[in-house]
């Protein structure tokens, strides 16, 4: 589903920028000694019906890349050029239904239309159509229902410890991890806390305690997986310029596979071995207590790390046995990769692969209504 977007107008009239500007804030740079304005920024945030806010920026001038030159590292010479056109960024699911927890929008063109519509409405201009919008940004995320606070916490802390050689991931707490780049962004991350951190307290004035809670107890579950796909993806995918007209709900879906996909094929194996080795760690506290369980635990990762043979020559004949039958009765295999899942709050199986059961699919009700005249205009 669509998430944030950031588009581009195409060039509009001068008295268009200036009513627009009216609503915004400017922010001068200026030379004191002479008094010539060095740099002019004007950007602003409209407040929604659920007082989520949109970033309008007025731009009168950009940078641009000069043809065919190049820096002596190689890289493109830029220059200051004249422009006339506005920046909207913001969650175009947010804007649509005030939460974004899951059964968001999945087609980029209406959405992005409908975004650019809505942003003229309550600017009081007459805006083009948002198919003749350039995006420079499209967020796609995938929600799965993983069914407590606990397995989407314990799944965020395994991945945390998972090895990625060809990437540098930064992680936040039990709570997110993310990997950023020019191209592209991706990150998972708990529901969970990020809704009781940033929504909560916005929705008390329009909603219920009991609606509110309600809520935090679907985030509390939720496990969300989310591909920032970024301008120079957009434009080398689309001969330069993305167009909202061409993106698709395919076209999305496809590079959040790509990016999630090189993320579990670094991860999985270690994350295998590291949930195992935890859910053994807490299937002996569990059965045997802090101090007994922790002690056999030891022995478990000798079995483990050096065989039997080896660990048993630095323990006394009548412990290396009472702890074998230990490692038994509590249902612990420690042969080769046998080690059982027995404990674990993360559902048998799961994955962030889009096709894993626990995926949340399908627009709200309330998304399909708001939707549905730019998709019978699109087609």
């Amino acid at each position: 589903m669509i998430d944030t977007v950031k588009v581009k107008s195409p060039e509009l009239p001068a008295e268009q920028l200036d009513r627009i500007s009216e609503q915004l804030q400017t922010r001068l740079c200026l030379d004191n000694a002479s008094g010539e304005v060095l740099t002019e920024f004007t950007c602003g945030s409209l407040e929604g019906s659920f007082d989520h806010r949109t970033r309008v920026e007025v731009c009168r001038q950009e940078l641009r890349a000069k043809r065919g030159i190049l820096t002596r590292s190689g890289k493109p010479e830029f220059y200051l050029a004249p422009c006339s056109h506005i920046i909207i960024e913001g969650s175009v699911h947010k804007a649509l239904q005030g939460v974004n927890l899951s059964h968001g929008p999945e087609d980029p063109r209406a959405a992005m239309r409908w975004y650019c519509a809505a942003i003229a409405g309550r600017l009081g201009v007459d805006l083009p159509d948002g198919d003749n919008w350039e995006c420079m940004r499209l967020d796609w995320a995938e929600c799965f229902d993983l069914g407590s606070f606990e397995a989407c916490a314990e799944f965020i802390s395994h991945l945390r410890l998972a090895k990625f050689p060809r990437r540098k991931m930064g992680n936040w707490g039990n709570e997110t991890v993310s990997a950023n780049g020019t191209t592209t962004g991706w990150k998972v991350y708990h529901k969970g806390p990020e809704f009781a951190a940033h929504d909560r307290k916005r929705l008390r004035r329009l909603l219920t305690m009991d609606e509110i809670e309600s809520l935090q107890s679907i985030a509390d579950g939720i496990l969300r997986v989310e591909t920032a796909i970024k301008l120079k993806t957009l434009q080398n995918d689309h001969d330069g310029k993305a167009h909202v007209r061409l993106l698709t709900e395919g076209y999305a879906a496809a590079v959040h596979d790509r990016e999630t996909l090189r993320v579990i094929r670094e991860s999985e194996q270690d994350m295998t071995t590291v949930r195992r080795n935890r859910d053994v760690r807490t299937r002996l506290l569990e059965v045997y207590g802090n101090k007994v369980g922790g002690i056999v635990y030891g022995t478990w990762l000798g079995f483990c790390a050096i065989g039997e043979d080896e660990t048993r020559k630095s323990l006394s004949r009548p412990t290396f046995y009472r702890h074998r039958k230990l490692l038994q009765d509590a249902g612990v295999s420690w042969f080769g990769s046998d080690v059982q899942v027995v404990t674990s709050a993360i559902p048998e199986g799961f994955s962030l692969r889009r096709s894993d059961p626990r995926r949340i699919t399908g627009e709200s009700d309330i998304i399909k209504k708001a939707l549905m005249p730019y998709r019978t205009v699109a087609a």
